[in-house]
Order: C-alpha cells, then sequence, then structure tokens
C-alpha cells in the first residue's frame, strides 16, 4: 500500500506515517515494523507551481489482505496489488500515468531499496 500526508506542526515523520496509513487504510501500523527508507530534499517547478519538500519514505510489510484495506472517504477509489518488480516495470514503460516527481522519488527512493532488501 502507498500512502503519503503533510507533517503537522509539532508531529515527526514517524508520527505522520503512521496516522496517515492508518486515515487512508485502516490500517494500524506498528511503529516498530516501520523502516524508513529515505529522506529527500526535492524541488518541483512546473510554470508558475513551485514546491519545495522534505519527504520522508517509510516501508511496511502489510500481512493483512487487499480487501482489509479501508478507503478514505473521498480521498482514494481504490487499492490494487502488485509486485515491486511490476510498479517499476508500469512506471518505466508508462510514466504519464504517474505524477512525473514522484515516479522518480518512488523508484530510486522506494522500489530500489526494497528491493535490495528482499534479496
Amino acid at each position: 500500500m502507498a500512502v503519503i500526508g503533510h507533517v503537522t506542526s509539532g508531529d515527526s515523520y514517524l508520527e505522520t506515517a503512521i496516522k496517515e496509513s492508518y486515515e487512508e487504510t485502516g490500517v494500524i501500523v506498528d511503529p516498530a515494523k516501520l523502516s524508513r527508507l529515505d529522506l529527500s530534499y526535492s524541488n518541483y517547478d512546473e510554470g508558475d507551481y513551485l514546491s519545495n519538500a522534505i519527504r520522508a519514505l517509510y516501508a511496511y510489510e502489510f500481512d493483512g489482505s487487499v480487501n482489509d484495506l479501508k478507503i478514505e472517504e473521498g480521498e482514494g477509489t481504490g487499492f490494487e496489488l502488485t509486485t515491486l518488480e511490476d510498479l517499476k516495470v508500469a512506471i518505466d514503460q508508462h510514466p504519464d500515468n504517474y505524477v512525473p516527481y514522484l515516479a522518480d522519488i518512488v523508484t530510486a527512493g522506494l522500489l530500489d531499496p526494497l528491493a535490495s532488501v528482499k534479496k
């Protein structure tokens, strides 16, 4: 599963990851099983839109079923089960289906580190 959220003033990245995971999926994340993979700084601009962000990427091995996940009302359309390898191929083959700056972050910051952990 993939979740995203903004860190509220006074909260940590870890607290936000736990809170957003629950809000967006209904999963109660055990903080001891949440691993930070990356902390990255990124600048993205497109026309008049400029975003300067610090992003923390975490991994959590969910041992439930896709049917156990709950869609946050008004925020999502569903969940799709895929392998890391298939997701990377999909991003490489159909980059227009993904937010441009997130595709690079997902590939370099999430998929590559997870692939090395899985070996």
